[in-house]
């Protein structure tokens, strides 16, 4: 007891003689000691807020654009000679123009153009693959007139027309030959056709086909109606074309002449005439299935495998006055006139004796003899294998259903 009670006061002794200490961080406030209710003071430490200085600094960006001025350039205009350089022209004596040599005037050449349903190749257009062209010079024979001009493609020689009749342009090609020292010209077909085309051409139809032709009503076909008369129904195609070559021949025979039709009519009105009877229509449809068969084969028809045939037809396709062997009487001969031949052609004669085999009126009786170059045989017989192409060519769409060509 004693003992704890020293303890105490030595305890006590101690504490009261300690220092107040300066409190840890910064020491206690003399608020820190406790009061006598036990609370503690609030303690802060006081730091000074701190912002270091950043000066505000934007690096000096002067505003720099690059001078890209637009280089000059020189004006430049090249020269050109006034006078463009085509070579020597000469004109020749037989009035063709040749102008320095191989000449070209960049034609459009289409080989193995659109194939239709109806198989067809466009051969026709300009033809020049950068052969010679010659400028061949005019022609003018009863009011129709063409220019020509001849070119040379794989090595052959071929001659391209461009005919102006009635108001209407178009253009024949056509292949070169020689026959008996003569030189000659065939027709070149502008289309070719798939070979089932062709068989469909020759070959007959199961029934016959009744067609009225949209030309009944037509003036060609009222003023020629004594002399023509269609087909009332085709028993195959090649009938069809038979009409159609000569209604065509008649037709721009007579737009040909509109205006001196009625003149013509009446002077002529009382003359004599031989009609095609069915029997010369049966020799024309034979021809037009050999035409049809040389178009396939891409055979053109030379004179020399007609004129030794006495059966074959001519078609005249254009005026000729001509004289009778007979008497020497002068007459004419027009388009869609037939003749044939009365004696075969010798090769190197250069003229045919003909016989009129129907005429129109005013034109030279039937039965009558008379003399015609061969080339305006060749002419007539260029004429109808062209008129046949044209006539194949519409066959594809014209054709009623049923016997439209079908692959």
């Amino acid at each position: 007891m004693f003992l704890n009670k020293s303890l105490i006061v030595f305890v006590a002794l101690t504490v009261a003689s300690v220092p107040a200490f300066a409190g840890r961080g910064g020491g206690r406030s003399s608020g820190g000691s406790r009061s006598s209710g036990g609370s503690r003071s609030s303690y802060s430490p006081s730091r000074s807020s701190y912002t270091p200085s950043r000066s505000s600094y934007s690096p000096s960006r002067s505003s720099y654009t690059p001078s890209r001025s637009t280089p000059s350039r020189p004006s430049y205009t090249p020269s050109r000679p006034s006078t463009p350089n085509r070579g020597t022209y000469t004109p020749n004596r037989g009035g063709t123009v040749n102008r320095g040599g191989n000449y070209n005037r960049g034609g459009t050449v289409n080989r193995g153009g659109n194939y239709n349903r109806g198989g067809t190749v466009n051969r026709g257009g300009n033809y020049n693959r950068g052969g010679t062209v010659n400028r061949g010079g005019n022609y003018n024979r009863g009011g129709r007139g063409y220019t020509q001009r001849s070119y040379v493609r794989g090595g052959n020689t071929y001659v391209q027309r461009t005919y102006v009749r009635g108001g209407n342009t178009y253009v024949r090609n056509y292949n070169t030959y020689s026959w008996g020292g003569r030189g000659y010209y065939s027709y070149s077909p502008f289309y070719h056709y798939n070979s089932w085309y062709y068989g469909y051409c020759y070959r007959p139809w199961y029934t016959p086909v009744f067609w009225s032709w949209g030309w009944a009503n037509d003036p060609w076909y009222g003023y020629y109606g004594y002399y023509y008369r269609p087909y009332p129904t085709y028993a195959a195609p090649a009938y069809w074309l038979t009409d159609f070559v000569i209604a065509d021949l008649l037709a721009e025979r007579y737009a040909a002449n509109a205006a001196a039709n009625a003149a013509y009519a009446q002077a002529n009105a009382n003359a004599a005439a031989t009609p095609i009877s069915d029997e010369v229509k049966e020799q024309i449809k034979i021809q037009v299935e050999a035409e049809v068969k040389a178009h396939q084969d891409q055979r053109p028809v030379q004179i020399d495998t007609v004129v030794t045939d006495t059966r074959h037809i001519f078609a005249v396709t254009e005026e000729l006055n001509v004289t009778t062997t007979a008497d020497n009487a002068p007459c004419s001969l027009t388009e869609g006139d037939l003749i044939r031949l009365a004696n075969p052609v010798a090769q190197g004669d250069a003229s045919a004796t003909m016989t009129v085999v129907t005429a129109k009126k005013g034109s030279c009786a039937a039965g009558a003899l008379v003399t015609i170059s061969v080339r305006d045989l060749t002419n007539f017989q260029n004429e109808f294998s062209a008129r046949v192409e044209k006539g194949m060519e519409k066959m594809k769409t014209d054709m009623p259903d049923g016997s439209k060509p079908q692959q």
